[in-house]
């Protein structure tokens, strides 16, 4: 799949809950950015920016889904996907 899968909007949407849901400034991280390389990226708050992501975009995304992406691209397409799938 390719970043057009992505809207501009969706991923600033994206962007913004995750730099709440992960209490850090996303202004660094892109589509290609290893989530390993994400300021607050750990297990607790992966569960809080899933659930913020799912009332954001009034989605549904398969928590272990979301623990096997390697980049932040990766997410932005699982919620792309979802959001397409509605």
């Amino acid at each position: 799949m390719s970043d057009q899968s992505v809207s501009v909007e969706q991923w600033g949407r994206m962007k913004a809950v995750m730099s709440v849901a992960l209490d850090t400034d996303m202004g660094n991280v892109d589509m290609t950015t290893p989530t390993s390389l994400v300021p607050g990226w750990n297990s607790v708050s992966i569960t809080v920016l899933v659930l913020a992501l799912e009332e954001e975009f009034g989605i549904e995304m398969p928590l272990e889904d979301v623990f096997k992406v390697a980049t932040v691209g990766d997410l932005a397409r699982q919620v792309a996907d979802c959001v397409d799938a509605r």
